[in-house]
This record gives C-alpha cells, structure tokens and sequence, in this order.
C-alpha cells in the first residue's frame, strides 16, 4: 500500500485531521494548538473530483456517486475507508502524539524523528 503505519502520528485524539469536529478552540487539554476546530456543518469548498483519491473513488466507496461539495462527516468517513483499502486500520494511527523535532544526519543519510506522547510527556526518538 506504501503506508508506514509506524509513522502515523496525531497530536489529537482521533485520526482525520480538519474533518473532525470539536467544540474546542485555541488549545487542547495538553496545551497543543488546535488546528481541526472546524464547524460542524462544514462543506468542502473544492470540488469531491479534485481530492478523490485515484485509487479509491467515491463510487467505491459509498456505492453510488455523492455531490460535488460534501460535507465534512462523508469527507471523514471517505477518509477512514480509504485508510482500510489501503490497509491501514484505525488503531494503527498514534494519536496524542506530537512530533517535536527533526534532525537529518548528512552522513548517514537519516532522518531522527523525535516524538512525544501527550497523555505521559514521555519522548522518543525514531
């Protein structure tokens, strides 16, 4: 599928990005910024043609076509359906993880990824 579950962090509590809703703004309860405070009746403001996945359609997935601007809940569930063609499941995104600095070793030709786990303050290094 070319995915690296390993490497699927969020800082929030759940996968999906800006289509999640929440009623928070600002920060969260970890003092991280919030950047999905979206409203909950949101729509996509481009296009379902332009952000269809080429290996996942719309059609595929819900079984018919949808509207040309959906809103933020099919563009979320769209989201998790294409996670699981692609094999990935839900449980395999890290959330409450926040990346915290990238360092690229020349020599190797490696990138150190430090990460810290929001609910514990614990940081490692991948």
């Amino acid at each position: 599928s070319g995915i690296n579950a390993e490497w699927l962090l969020r800082p929030g509590n759940a996968p999906g990005g800006l289509w999640n809703y929440t009623w928070r703004t600002g920060t969260d309860e970890y003092g991280e910024p919030l950047h999905n405070s979206q409203y909950e009746n949101l729509f996509c403001n481009s296009s379902k043609e332009t952000i269809e996945f080429p290996d996942y359609t719309y059609a595929q997935h819900f079984g018919k076509q949808i509207p040309s601007y959906p809103p933020r809940d099919v563009l979320r569930d769209y989201l998790h359906g294409y996670w699981k063609h692609c094999g990935v499941s839900y449980d395999d995104v890290q959330v409450l993880h926040c990346v915290r600095n990238v360092e690229f070793d020349e020599s190797e030709e490696k990138f150190t990824v430090t990460v810290e786990k929001l609910e514990t303050s614990e940081t490692f290094k991948k």
